[in-house]
Protein backbone atom coordinates (compact mmCIF):
# COMPACT_ATOMS: atom_id res chain seq x y z
CA UNK A 1 0.00 0.00 0.00
CA UNK A 2 1.57 3.46 -1.36
CA UNK A 3 1.80 6.51 1.40
CA UNK A 4 2.29 9.88 0.76
CA UNK A 5 5.16 11.94 2.69
CA UNK A 6 2.30 13.85 3.95
CA UNK A 7 0.53 10.59 5.20
CA UNK A 8 3.55 9.38 6.44
CA UNK A 9 4.07 12.54 8.63
CA UNK A 10 0.57 12.73 10.34
CA UNK A 11 1.69 9.04 11.63
CA UNK A 12 4.68 8.84 12.98
CA UNK A 13 4.55 5.24 14.14
CA UNK A 14 4.13 4.75 9.80
CA UNK A 15 7.19 6.88 8.96
CA UNK A 16 9.20 4.85 11.76
CA UNK A 17 8.10 1.47 9.78
CA UNK A 18 8.87 2.95 6.72
CA UNK A 19 12.69 3.98 8.01
CA UNK A 20 13.00 0.24 9.85
CA UNK A 21 12.83 -1.11 6.29
CA UNK A 22 15.67 -2.15 4.30
CA UNK A 23 16.51 -2.22 0.91
CA UNK A 24 16.02 -5.70 -0.36
CA UNK A 25 12.27 -5.19 1.47
CA UNK A 26 11.39 -1.93 -0.39
CA UNK A 27 12.93 -3.22 -3.87
CA UNK A 28 10.41 -6.08 -3.18
CA UNK A 29 7.77 -3.72 -2.34
CA UNK A 30 8.37 -1.32 -5.42
CA UNK A 31 8.25 -4.60 -7.85
CA UNK A 32 5.25 -5.58 -6.71
CA UNK A 33 3.76 -2.20 -6.85
CA UNK A 34 1.90 -1.79 -10.39
CA UNK A 35 2.33 1.84 -10.42
CA UNK A 36 6.40 1.42 -11.22
CA UNK A 37 5.96 -0.80 -14.12
CA UNK A 38 8.89 0.17 -16.22
CA UNK A 39 8.34 2.47 -18.86
CA UNK A 40 8.04 1.01 -22.36
CA UNK A 41 10.76 1.97 -25.00
CA UNK A 42 9.85 3.90 -28.24
CA UNK A 43 10.93 0.06 -30.27
CA UNK A 44 8.09 -1.59 -28.15
CA UNK A 45 5.20 0.59 -29.61
CA UNK A 46 6.02 -0.10 -32.80
CA UNK A 47 2.89 -0.91 -35.11
CA UNK A 48 0.39 -0.13 -31.81
CA UNK A 49 -2.69 1.83 -32.65
CA UNK A 50 -3.78 4.53 -31.61
CA UNK A 51 -7.79 4.13 -29.88
CA UNK A 52 -9.60 7.55 -28.88
CA UNK A 53 -11.41 7.04 -26.55
CA UNK A 54 -15.38 7.72 -27.30
CA UNK A 55 -16.20 10.86 -26.76
CA UNK A 56 -19.67 12.85 -26.37
CA UNK A 57 -20.90 16.29 -28.18
CA UNK A 58 -23.09 18.63 -26.64
CA UNK A 59 -26.33 19.82 -28.88
CA UNK A 60 -29.43 21.18 -28.33
CA UNK A 61 -32.39 18.68 -28.88
CA UNK A 62 -35.86 19.91 -29.12
CA UNK A 63 -38.61 16.79 -27.98
CA UNK A 64 -41.86 16.51 -27.23
CA UNK A 65 -42.94 17.86 -23.66
CA UNK A 66 -44.69 14.68 -23.32
CA UNK A 67 -41.29 12.25 -24.55
CA UNK A 68 -39.51 14.25 -21.78
CA UNK A 69 -41.53 14.01 -18.92
CA UNK A 70 -41.91 10.52 -19.73
CA UNK A 71 -37.90 10.27 -19.50
CA UNK A 72 -38.01 12.68 -16.57
CA UNK A 73 -40.61 10.49 -14.57
CA UNK A 74 -37.78 7.81 -13.77
CA UNK A 75 -35.47 10.68 -11.69
CA UNK A 76 -32.54 12.06 -11.79
CA UNK A 77 -30.25 11.30 -15.99
CA UNK A 78 -33.10 11.67 -18.16
CA UNK A 79 -30.83 13.30 -20.69
CA UNK A 80 -28.19 10.27 -20.38
CA UNK A 81 -31.07 7.90 -21.00
CA UNK A 82 -32.15 9.43 -23.93
CA UNK A 83 -28.53 9.73 -25.21
CA UNK A 84 -28.12 5.88 -24.53
CA UNK A 85 -31.88 5.42 -26.93
CA UNK A 86 -30.50 7.03 -29.29
CA UNK A 87 -27.01 5.19 -29.33
CA UNK A 88 -28.97 2.20 -29.66
CA UNK A 89 -31.47 3.44 -32.44
CA UNK A 90 -28.29 4.35 -34.56
CA UNK A 91 -26.42 1.36 -33.48
CA UNK A 92 -29.81 -1.08 -35.31
CA UNK A 93 -29.34 1.41 -38.22
CA UNK A 94 -25.82 0.54 -38.87
CA UNK A 95 -25.78 -3.28 -38.25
Amino acid sequence: MRRSRAALRIDPDRLHDAARRDDRTIAEEAEADPASAPVQQPENWRGAELIEPETTVQVTLRVHRDTLRAFQADGPGAEQRMARVLDEQARQQTD
